[in-house]
């Protein structure tokens, strides 16, 4: 899987990112028994159940474009991520780029966040609560979510 990101800036509130990921095949769907796994993972290369696959990328400067140190960064990962998906997550440094209204091109760091889940309300509210928190603790116009359907297997 290849992830790009790419970041819209927008002053003095912080960040919005828009993503594209390739390498996710769509599942067709066919008749099946009910009893049978779900259509959507029983052909070809798909293999496991349906799950949900979430992307939450978040910026790593604060409003004043002041980078998020790192210890600050670990500390919200150790007391909020965990907390929130207790049965794992990944983790992956990323790059954003945007143009500003002058015509630069800038960047900035982010962390993108990726967590499968079975997509109940529970596993909803607290990504919800996740992206709240982030954005409040550190001057965020926004915590980008992705959300698509895989099949996943363990």
């Amino acid at each position: 899987m290849v992830v790009a990101a790419t970041m819209v800036m927008a002053r003095p509130v912080r960040l919005l990112l828009l993503a594209s990921v390739v390498g996710a095949a769509g599942c067709t769907a066919t008749t099946a028994p009910p009893s049978a796994k779900p259509a959507a993972c029983q052909h070809g290369a798909q293999h496991g159940q349906p799950m949900t696959r979430t992307y939450l990328f978040f910026g790593q400067k604060t409003a004043d474009g002041r980078p998020i140190a790192a210890v600050r960064w670990r500390r919200f990962r150790r007391t909020e991520i965990v907390r929130a998906f207790p049965e794992g997550f990944t983790v992956i440094d990323a790059r954003g780029f945007w143009r500003t209204k002058k015509g630069h091109t800038l960047w900035e760091g982010a962390k993108v966040v990726i967590r499968l889940h079975r997509g109940r309300p529970v596993d909803n509210t607290g990504i919800e609560t996740l992206r709240r928190r982030y954005k409040a603790r550190f001057q965020q116009q926004s915590v980008l979510r992705i959300d698509e359907r895989v099949c996943a297997s363990f």
